[in-house]
């Protein structure tokens, strides 16, 4: 307001930059996805600590689904708390962190499609395929149950046996299956029940475990009519193949979103940083003003106790000011009688300058 009393716009609210609607959304949408993280993780620890199994080595994690959902959850826990917490305390630094993770996430799913990509297609000569990372499977069919639960998953869905075209045959790398004199296991020249053939069984149940021994010296005639005998590196390529199209359209469309909320977020730590920039300034200015008012009129004489050094240096003109009776501060100094009716007009106007300031 100024000091008539009309509207002032320099000191006025600043308006508001942040939009509500932006606000919340991000927030209830961050939460929900917050949920939907420790709720995954919440599943993934009890299914590991129901079926827990010691960790001996690192495959023992990486063919672990409960502790792959514990990582993605953990993931996206984190990354849907930085937004829901930058957005309800309008923090800028976590909005910033907040795209950023989320845009990070996004490229390291482009680079899984990529690996995935250069594995199934790669030659075994390089030394990493997908032919290679399956016969280390196979010889660590009974090592690790992690390996072996994904083995039989996979054998069963795509009715296939071992890696390779005649894949029954390489599970003799393996040590409980090989047909060496020295292996004396019954499962011996052999393939897991996983290989086996469903025809003429009930749904969903599982094949006797014995339908598979002595398979490598059994003639093909008969085998066929036994256990699957082609490879799986044909099949798990022919199915990549087939849903490639359809992969590659899914990471295509989480970009969308992705862009979306990165957008999203960053305009909202735009307007946030806007707005504390409106309320320093605004801030600023009303201190500028309220030291210009109280140093505005300032009279040397009001506080004796505090003199300044500007005082002091106006003390040779406020000695030879008359008092109230008129008359000079030194006694021994006369005045002509003009001089006096200037004296005089002078004190008039500092009396008129007391009472405006007293009145303000």
């Amino acid at each position: 307001m100024s000091c008539g009393g009309t509207y002032d716009k320099r000191w006025s609210k600043p308006r508001q930059e942040i939009s509500c609607m932006l606000k919340y959304f991000l927030f209830f949408f961050n939460f929900t996805v917050w949920t939907i993280a420790l709720t995954i993780i919440s599943l993934g620890t009890y299914m590991y600590a129901k079926e827990f199994r010691p960790v001996r080595e690192f495959s023992d994690l990486a063919f672990n689904p409960c502790v792959a959902l514990m990582v993605i959850g953990s993931c996206v826990f984190a990354i849907s708390f930085l937004g829901c917490a930058g957005s309800l305390r309008e923090n800028v630094c976590l909005l910033k962190i907040f795209s950023l993770c989320l845009f990070a996430s996004y490229i390291c799913l482009v680079i899984v499609g990529f690996l995935a990509f250069i594995l199934f297609y790669s030659d075994s000569a390089s030394g990493v395929s997908l032919r290679t990372l399956l016969m280390a499977c196979v010889v660590k069919y009974h090592v690790n149950d992690n390996i072996k639960d994904v083995v039989d998953y996979i054998q069963s869905q795509l009715t296939c046996c071992g890696v390779t075209a005649q894949g029954y045959r390489d599970w003799s790398f393996n040590a409980l299956y090989n047909c060496t004199k020295s292996n004396m296991a019954p499962e011996r020249c052999g393939v897991p029940h996983s290989c086996c053939k469903q025809d003429g069984l009930p749904e969903n149940s599982v094949p006797s475990v014995v339908c598979g021994f002595g398979a490598q010296e059994k003639p093909v005639t008969e085998l066929v009519k036994l256990i699957h005998s082609s490879g799986c590196l044909q099949q798990l390529q022919r199915a990549f193949e087939s849903n490639a199209v359809i992969m590659g359209a899914a990471i295509g469309a989480v970009i969308l979103p992705v862009c979306l909320f990165v957008t999203l977020s960053n305009l909202l730590a735009r307007q946030i940083a806007k707005q504390r920039y409106l309320l320093e300034r605004q801030a600023r200015r009303e201190e500028r003003h309220a030291r210009r008012l109280k140093h505005r009129f300032r009279d040397p004489l009001k506080n004796k106790s505090n003199r300044s050094t500007e005082t002091t240096k106006m003390r040779p003109y406020w000695d030879n000011f008359p008092g109230r009776d008129g008359c000079s501060r030194h006694e021994t100094m006369n005045l002509s009688p003009e001089a006096n009716a200037a004296w005089q007009e002078k004190l008039s106007a500092r009396r008129r300058m007391k009472t405006f300031l007293s009145a303000t």
